[in-house]
C-alpha cells in the first residue's frame, strides 16, 4: 500500500541548491491526459545537489511524464540510486538540452525500472563537460527501448547495466535478459530467489 499518496511536480518549486528526498512512496496520477511525472528536478541554472534516493515511484491511469526527470543547464549534481519506477512514460529521463549548457554531474546506480511505455531511462545531456555514469541499473519492458541516448555524453562511464532489449550500455552489460521478480503481477519488483538474470551480475559500489 502507498500512503500517504503524493503527487510531487518540481518543475517550478525546486528552487533551492540542496535537495535530498529518501524512502519515499510516490503515487502520480491525474483523472485527464497530463503530464503526471513523480519526481521532478528543473533547475535551470542553480547549480547545487539534487538527490533521490530509496524511493518507489510509480504511475497509474495514463503512462505520461517522468518517474524521475534531472533537468540542468549549468553546474548541478544529481544522484538517482536504489530506486523502484514503473508505469510512466519514461522511468528516468536526464536533460541539459542545449549545447551552450554544460557541467552538470548525474550518478545513476542500482535502479530498476519496469514498463515504461517509451523509453526506461533517457538520457539527452548535450552540451559539454557533463559527467554521466550509469551503474547497475535494470530495465524491462520498455514500449520503445529500454535505454536510450539522444546525445553523445562527452563523459561517460557506463557498467553493469542491464535490459529486456539490447540497448543497456557500457562494459558487462547485461542484454537481452529476463529477470525473476518476487511478483511482478503485484509490483513487487524485487529480485526473486530463483534469479539469474541480474541477481549477482552488479558492480561492487562500496568503494
Amino acid at each position: 500500500n502507498y500512503s500517504p499518496t503524493l503527487h510531487l511536480s518540481l518543475s517550478q518549486a525546486v528552487m533551492a541548491r540542496h535537495i535530498r528526498f529518501d524512502g519515499l512512496q510516490v503515487h502520480s496520477f491525474n483523472s485527464t491526459a497530463g503530464n503526471g511525472g513523480g519526481i521532478k528536478f528543473q533547475v535551470g541554472f542553480i547549480p547545487g545537489e539534487y538527490h533521490v534516493t530509496n524511493s518507489v515511484i510509480k504511475r497509474t491511469l495514463e503512462q505520461q511524464g517522468d518517474g524521475i526527470l534531472l533537468e540542468s543547464y549549468a553546474g548541478a549534481e544529481f544522484v538517482a540510486v536504489n530506486n523502484i519506477i514503473y508505469d510512466f512514460y519514461y522511468g528516468i529521463a536526464m536533460a541539459s538540452t542545449a549545447t551552450n549548457y554544460q557541467g552538470s554531474d548525474y550518478y545513476v546506480y542500482n535502479n530498476t525500472i519496469n514498463n515504461s511505455l517509451n523509453r526506461g531511462m533517457h538520457i539527452n545531456a548535450y552540451g559539454t563537460d557533463n559527467f554521466v555514469s550509469l551503474k547497475n541499473n535494470l530495465v524491462q519492458n520498455s514500449g520503445g527501448s529500454d535505454y536510450n541516448f539522444e546525445s553523445t555524453v562527452e563523459s561517460p562511464d557506463y557498467t553493469n547495466n542491464h535490459s529486456h532489449d539490447n540497448t543497456a550500455p557500457g562494459s558487462a552489460a547485461q542484454t537481452d535478459i529476463i529477470v525473476d521478480f518476487i511478483g511482478a503481477i503485484s509490483n513487487d519488483y524485487r529480485l526473486g530467489v530463483a534469479d539469474i538474470g541480474a541477481k549477482g551480475n552488479g558492480v561492487d559500489l562500496s568503494a
